[in-house]
C-alpha cells in the first residue's frame, strides 16, 4: 500500500512538472510577438512610412469622436489606445533604425513614394496630438542622432554630406 502511494506521488508529481514545462516553453514575449510583426511588415526603410500611414489613420478615427485631446484623454479606454498607438509607433521607428541604420536617410529626405501619403494623414491629425506629437518628435530626433553617432564608428554607406541634414517636424 505504502508502494502504491509513493508511486502515485511520484507520477503526480512528475505529471504536473511536465505540465508547468509544457506550458512555458512555446510563450513568445510580446517584444518577440512585436518584433516578428515588425519583420513581417518592415522590409526596407520606406515601409515604415506605410506602418505609421495606419497608425495615424486609426489615431484620427478615435480623434474624430472627441473635440479636443482633453476630452479624449478624459475617457481611460481611448487614452490607453492612444498610449499603445504611440507606443508601437515608437518601437516601429526604433526597430527601423535599428535594423536599417543610416538607410533610414530615405524616410527623414522624404525619398519614399509614401512620404505625401504618410504627411497628409498627419498633418490631418497633428493639431489634435500636437503634444504627442512633440514628443515623438523628439523621439524621432533622438533616434537618428544614435545613428549619426555611430558613424564614429564606421563610415556611412552613401549620403556623404546628410550628417548636416536636420529633420522637419515629423520626420518624412
Amino acid at each position: 500500500m505504502f508502494a502504491i502511494m509513493k508511486n502515485l506521488t511520484i507520477l503526480g508529481a512528475l505529471f504536473l512538472s511536465m505540465t508547468i514545462l509544457f506550458s512555458c516553453g512555446d510563450k513568445k514575449s510580446d517584444k518577440d510577438k512585436k518584433k516578428d510583426k515588425f519583420k513581417k511588415e518592415i522590409k526596407d526603410p520606406c515601409d515604415i512610412l506605410d506602418y505609421s500611414v495606419e497608425i495615424f489613420e486609426n489615431l484620427e478615427r478615435l480623434s474624430d469622436e472627441y473635440d479636443d485631446i482633453d476630452e479624449l484623454e478624459d475617457d481611460k479606454k481611448d487614452k490607453k489606445k492612444v498610449d499603445d498607438y504611440f507606443d508601437e509607433l515608437e518601437d516601429a521607428w526604433k526597430y527601423a533604425f535599428r535594423k536599417f541604420d543610416e538607410d533610414m536617410e530615405e524616410v527623414v529626405n522624404e525619398d519614399c513614394k509614401d512620404s505625401r501619403d504618410a504627411e497628409a494623414v498627419y498633418q490631418r491629425i497633428e493639431d489634435f496630438y500636437e503634444y504627442r506629437f512633440d514628443n515623438f518628435d523628439k523621439f524621432i530626433r533622438n533616434e537618428r542622432d544614435k545613428t549619426e553617432d555611430s558613424d564614429i564608428i564606421r563610415p556611412r554607406r552613401y549620403s556623404p554630406g546628410a550628417d548636416n541634414i536636420r529633420p522637419r517636424r515629423f520626420s518624412f
